[in-house]
């Protein structure tokens, strides 16, 4: 549960632009995405992929919602915005990079 839902190209370019790098240009559109799925499901039958699953790679192409309203009402749940956490996480992993 987050305080919002992002999709996949929307999360990997609030990173990088966390990070100071450049977002991605490059946001497949669903039809071709189901193509790559579909010759990865293919591939995977000659040679098995432990990395990038026909699996992980159908996951990667669904965008999950879920509602937090009955846990902000019945838990009284208040999340930091998912931004202010993202960054935080990222100040976290480039400390331990560099410790």
């Amino acid at each position: 549960l987050a305080e919002s839902a992002w999709r996949l190209h929307d999360l990997l370019s609030l990173a990088g632009s966390l990070a100071g790098r450049a977002p991605s240009r490059l946001c497949l559109p669903r039809p071709v995405w189901s193509l790559l799925v579909g010759a990865a499901w293919l591939a995977d039958r000659v040679v098995p992929s432990e990395r990038a699953t026909p699996e992980a790679l159908a996951l990667m192409g669904l965008h999950f919602r879920f509602s937090s309203a009955r846990a902000r009402a019945e838990l009284g749940w208040a999340p930091r915005p998912f931004a202010a956490v993202l960054q935080r996480i990222l100040l976290e992993l480039r400390a331990r990079e560099h410790a």
